[in-house]
């Protein structure tokens, strides 16, 4: 199954320690039955110190009390594309629940405040 692509100009701001931002793209899906999960990310036009992360986050029966955000596959800083691979078989054992996101980060660390930009698009692809 695929899902829809999604895309966002996403800005972070931030001054004196990176900042870092994250984006749901996607709504809570069940885990029943997926395998594995497959991202495409894509990012065009970033900005100096703009820089994106595919992430997931899990949750058990509860989505109000979801773990953390995980990343898969490292930080895009350059207009450019990376996939990334998600092993469902041993992240979870039972019936859970899963979200996708990207993580953005403005790696400003100067004294002045910065806004720093990306055009993003995440694709997601579960295979059972």
């Amino acid at each position: 199954m695929l899902l829809n692509p999604k895309s966002r100009t996403l800005v972070v701001g931030g001054k004196d320690a990176a900042t870092t931002t994250v984006y749901p793209l996607t709504n809570w899906l069940p885990t029943s039955g997926v395998k594995t999960a497959r991202t495409l990310l894509q990012l065009s036009e970033p900005s100096a110190k703009f820089g994106v992360t595919a992430v997931y986050q899990l949750a058990a029966t509860d989505t109000t009390a979801p773990g953390s955000w995980t990343d898969i596959g490292t930080e895009l800083t350059t207009e450019s594309r990376l996939t990334g691979d998600v092993d469902l078989t041993t992240a979870v054992e039972g019936d859970w629940f899963i979200r996708f996101g990207v993580s953005a980060k403005n790696s400003n660390t100067t004294s002045t405040f910065s806004f720093e930009r990306g055009d993003v698009a995440l694709r997601v692809g579960l295979s059972t």
